[in-house]
């Protein structure tokens, strides 16, 4: 599955905020709202629900002036990978929500530019393992000086070990879901959680 947003649609919050307000925003909010720590705890602001909100901007109630065609492909892109504006941090799977990483799954882009050349990953919760494993690929002459993978479980899942590489890491980030890896020439990483 490679983030089916028709299916998303039983994120959607019908006839809620999201689906009211969403049709004056501009591609820029969107852009801060998803590269935002600060909301992912109100549900107004679920990635997903906005995401789907917008894809629905065709309908009569919403107002013509956000063209979905364009806004959601850069939603997709920004909730999978978002490079840092002044840093030299590449964020993957910063804006997925927490029931897809749940699912079991598989969460995965492929190929995606940035300014460092090229970026493909996945990341799949195995539950008959108690695991969240990602795949991490960078391709290109350059590479970010960090990466930022997201693990966003739900509240009832806790992660206990981390291992990048095999190496054993912490979790850090705002919500301490975030995996940070110093790239140091390497170009591709497992990154494998422990679930309780």
């Amino acid at each position: 599955m490679i983030f089916p947003l028709a299916k998303g649609k039983m994120f959607a919050s019908k006839g809620g905020v999201v689906d009211r307000i969403v049709g004056g925003w501009t591609v820029g909010t969107v852009f801060i709202l998803v590269d935002s720590e600060r909301n992912t705890k109100d549900p107004a602001f679920d990635h997903t629900r906005l995401a789907v909100a917008l894809s629905h901007a065709d309908r009569k109630e919403y107002s013509p002036c956000v063209p979905a065609q364009q806004t959601i492909p850069l939603l997709v892109r920004w909730m999978l990978v978002l490079e840092g504006s002044d840093e030299k941090i590449l964020y993957l799977a910063k804006g997925v929500p927490r029931e897809w990483v749940a699912s079991g799954k598989p969460i995965e882009i492929q190929q995606a530019p940035t300014r460092w050349g090229r970026v493909s990953f996945s990341l799949i919760t195995k539950q008959q393992d108690k695991s969240v494993v990602g795949h991490i690929e960078l391709i290109g002459a350059t590479a970010p000086k960090e990466l930022h993978f997201k693990l966003r479980l739900p509240a009832r899942m806790a992660l206990e070990r981390i291992t990048v590489n095999g190496e054993p890491v912490s979790l850090g980030g705002v919500h301490g879901d975030t995996v940070m890896i110093g790239t140091k020439g390497k170009k591709q990483f497992e990154v494998v959680g422990q679930i309780s």
